[in-house]
């Protein structure tokens, strides 16, 4: 006789990366940053009252929340805090599908512990294989039928490293806005694909982030969930029917540090996007390595943007279109269209001054002039362009010369 239930007898639990207690070794199977956290960690260490730990932290993490609200440009009532990503986005299970109900869509290579939860939730679960090349086939997700009431993109996705771009991705929500949208955005400050910005234009989109990887906190199990005020509080109202207590005080004040220190984070990211970009130039120029492209913080970079984009546009939604045409409205692009097809020959076309178009707006990045210094600076425009000389400007210099609408009137009709 067994005093387990069917599900503890038949459930196969996700298995945790190894966790080696004599480091003595080069620690890279959990992608944990090699990086310490920001400095002002040490003093949030060094200065926490311990007086406090008699205390039940507070249930909201307000101060938390305050903070994230912040960096989004949302709500506090935007905003979910819970105990690491996983805690978050296994609550989205029971929170937004019933059990044996409507099916939850996901790809058959990705993030292993959505079958693990959807198996402990009763989820039914739609398996959507990658392509050959392992990539999200977006089509396969815009033509759902109603059996499926969700989708779980991990993107950039885990363990391929392949991102999906923000024309993807609000292609698939545009299709979908009468079924969620759970975007895993676990490594998307490595990418320069966040879909975060667009929380507050689309009601069925939640976007899951941690301070795990790029924060490197992975130890203090923090991550959060920013999305239309009713889905938050459904996951409030899931949480708090379990553990209203999931994220301590210390945790709190050691993630509003490390979001303060956008200087530290911001350096850590070039460093680790720079060092992974180099080990992949030198591997396909020594040894001529095929290496699936990188958008996350361990394998290689590659973006190649097709030159038939003038026909692709046309099939997508007509708001995009409207914004296509307003963004290229005048300008005479043809010396940017030349799209590359191999490393070393760089290119611009329609679909890569649009995918930049989009960063800058996500990223409230609302000025010309400023979008154009941190085409200069910051490295992941950089990827975006395809441009694999970080001296050569050619994009900073468009964007001054022949870019004079504002960003924030371009997206003025998506807000």
């Amino acid at each position: 006789m067994s005093y387990l239930s069917k599900l503890t007898r038949s459930i196969i639990p996700y298995t945790a990366g190894e966790q080696p207690q004599d480091m003595k070794y080069v620690k890279i199977n959990t992608n944990e940053n090699p990086y310490p956290p920001c400095p002002k960690v040490r003093k949030i260490l060094d200065t926490f009252n311990e007086d406090k730990l008699k205390l039940y932290p507070d249930p909201n993490n307000t101060e938390l929340a305050n903070a994230l609200a912040k960096k989004h440009g949302v709500s506090f009532e935007n905003i979910f805090i819970g105990n690491g990503s996983d805690e978050v986005l296994a609550l989205c299970f029971p929170t937004f599908f019933d059990q044996n109900g409507a099916f939850l869509a996901y790809a058959d290579i990705t993030y292993s512990f959505y079958k693990v939860w959807a198996k402990m939730f009763g989820i039914n679960s739609k398996i959507i294989p990658l392509t050959d090349d392992f990539k999200i086939d977006i089509e396969e997700y815009k033509n759902l039928d109603d059996s499926v009431k969700g989708i779980i993109i991990c993107n950039p996705n885990a363990p391929t490293s392949l991102g999906l771009g923000r024309l993807d991705l609000l292609e698939v929500i545009q299709a979908n806005l009468d079924k969620i949208i759970i975007v895993d955005e676990a490594y998307a400050d490595f990418s320069t694909n966040s879909i975060a910005g667009f929380v507050k234009d689309y009601k069925n989109l939640l976007v899951v982030r941690t301070f795990s990887k790029s924060y490197s906190l992975a130890n203090i199990r923090c991550g959060y969930a920013i999305g239309d005020e009713e889905l938050i509080s459904g996951l409030k109202t899931i949480k708090n029917s379990f553990n209203s207590y999931t994220v301590n005080s210390l945790t709190e004040k050691i993630a509003i540090a490390a979001l303060e220190d956008n200087k530290y984070f911001a350096e850590n990211i070039d460093k680790i996007s720079t060092f992974w970009y180099n080990y992949s130039m030198e591997n396909i120029e020594i040894n001529q390595a095929i290496i699936l492209p990188k958008q996350e913080n361990y394998t290689q970079f590659q973006f190649i943007f097709p030159v038939d984009f003038e026909e692709k546009v046309e099939n997508l939604t007509s708001s995009y279109v409207k914004t296509f045409k307003t963004v290229m409205g005048g300008i005479n692009l043809e010396k940017y269209k030349a799209a590359s097809s191999t490393i070393g020959r760089s290119g611009y076309n329609y679909r890569a001054m649009l995918e930049m178009i989009l960063f800058a707006y996500s990223e409230r990045i609302f000025s010309v002039r400023e979008m154009a210094k941190h085409c200069e600076t910051d490295i992941r425009f950089m990827y975006i362009s395809g441009d694999i000389q970080p001296s050569h400007n050619t994009i900073a210099r468009f964007i001054r010369e022949e870019l004079t609408t504002s960003i924030e009137d371009i997206f003025k009709d998506l807000k």
